[in-house]
């Protein structure tokens, strides 16, 4: 079998690296610009309706469309019932790694030898538990940022950096300390930086991994660009210094990965694609403290699941409480409009998943509405963004030392790689 690697580079718009590589002198991407191409797309067209990395990703992994694997929502993963590409390659004898993808499940597949997936995922936990750890302060941030609790950030970070220092010799991360101070300065510190940084630290722990145990074919997952386009994508055709991080710190996070590539073969690709959309009104809002607004609005869930952005997984005691619990959100109004889109787990009645569903603008004199409550939106919620980008389906790859036709939709591309 011939080594591969496949980096799963989430949602990239190929004009605006083309920008950022020519105004930064990106190297490494210029590289993986200039290689093989072929063009992908999704086999939806709506976001928030399968148009997304949670739905597609499964696709690619699954090797089928959402309307055969019907995993639509991120941490449906668990109902999943087809083999994902390393239990396939297991099955046959090759070896794999997978770090940080989206919205997947390990299910002891043979030949694993790591396996990690994305922060929201509450159903599967890294493989080996040795690199648990890392993720602590990852995971608990991403789902409570909102609403941290210091005492409770403080020691995942700890349990993060203990791990982390375990993992990676300290010049290492000293290489990596100066090259973040580089670019701090002219950067704004936001999430978009932040998420640079942990997946250039994230890609060390991947490296580190697969020296140990050199498998077969790794794949490998970034965010940090999809993050960027969603956030601070503020013009189609000009990018401003203050963006240099986050594409500065992908160039190095492919100069690592691509370092010792030679003949192996390497795809990079990103299942569908964004648009700009800065010049529309497109906002998103993200609930503070998901158990707490349940609990207030006399719902009585065991347990909450924030997902990504606006959306998450209630579970209840009982059937009949989630039956109660979806009937009540389902009168929630914002402007006279439904609040909330809602779905019950059919093969588990006692789970509810739930999305905010208005995109409008709010100011301190919008309500949420519950019969005859009236609710303030920023009590309970608070702006996660003004969109920059939004999904469109087309996608694309750029590959070397292997073949793919012109255009394929995405969930076949493997089928070329791995037949």
């Amino acid at each position: 079998m011939k080594r591969t690697l496949v980096i799963e580079l989430n949602e990239f718009n190929v004009g605006l690296l083309q920008q950022a590589a020519e105004r930064f002198g990106l190297e490494h991407v210029k590289s993986v610009l200039s290689w093989s191409h072929c063009d992908t797309y999704a086999d939806h067209d709506k976001e928030h309706e399968g148009l997304d990395p949670w739905c597609q990703w499964v696709s690619i992994h699954s090797e089928l469309p959402s309307s055969v694997h019907k995993v639509i929502r991120l941490g449906d993963v668990d109902k999943l019932q087809y083999a994902q590409i390393w239990e396939r390659l297991g099955e046959k004898g090759v070896s794999t790694g997978v770090w940080g993808v989206m919205n997947a499940r390990r299910n002891d597949a043979k030949l694993n030898h790591f396996f990690t997936t994305d922060p929201w995922n509450f159903t599967e936990l890294p493989f080996p538990e040795a690199v648990a750890g890392f993720f602590a302060l990852p995971v608990y941030y991403s789902k409570n940022y909102m609403d941290l609790s210091f005492l409770r950030a403080l020691k995942a970070a700890l349990i993060t950096l203990v791990s982390t220092v375990r993992q990676l010799p300290f010049w290492i991360l000293w290489k990596d300390f100066l090259f973040l101070l580089r670019h701090i300065r002219g950067s704004r510190i936001n999430t978009c930086f932040l998420f640079g940084a942990f997946e250039l630290l994230s890609t060390r722990m991947f490296l580190k991994f697969r020296k140990k145990h050199d498998p077969d074919v790794c794949f490998v997952f970034l965010n940090l660009i999809a993050h960027f386009q969603h956030h601070d994508w503020k013009s189609l055709n000009k990018i401003d210094d203050s963006s240099r991080a986050v594409f500065s710190f992908l160039d190095r996070i492919l100069g690592l990965l691509l370092a010792e590539s030679g003949s192996e073969r390497v795809l990079v690709l990103n299942a569908f694609t964004q648009k700009n959309v800065s010049e529309d009104a497109f906002y998103c809002y993200r609930q503070i403290n998901p158990l707490g607004f349940l609990q207030r609005i006399g719902l009585q869930p065991t347990r909450v699941e924030q997902c990504m952005t606006n959306d998450g997984h209630a579970f209840f005691s009982t059937a009949e409480a989630c039956q109660h619990a979806a009937t009540r959100l389902r009168k929630a109004l914002i402007d006279g409009s439904s609040a909330f889109t809602i779905e019950i787990d059919v093969r588990q009645p006692a789970r509810l998943f739930y999305q905010f569903a208005f995109w409008g603008a709010a100011d301190s004199e919008t309500t949420l509405d519950i019969d005859d409550e009236s609710i303030p939106l920023f009590s309970e919620f608070a702006l996660h963004a003004k969109r920059t980008g939004a999904h469109v389906p087309m996608g694309n790859a750029f590959f070397k030392n292997l073949e793919l036709p012109p255009t394929t939709p995405n969930y076949e591309v493997f089928k070329y790689i791995w037949p």
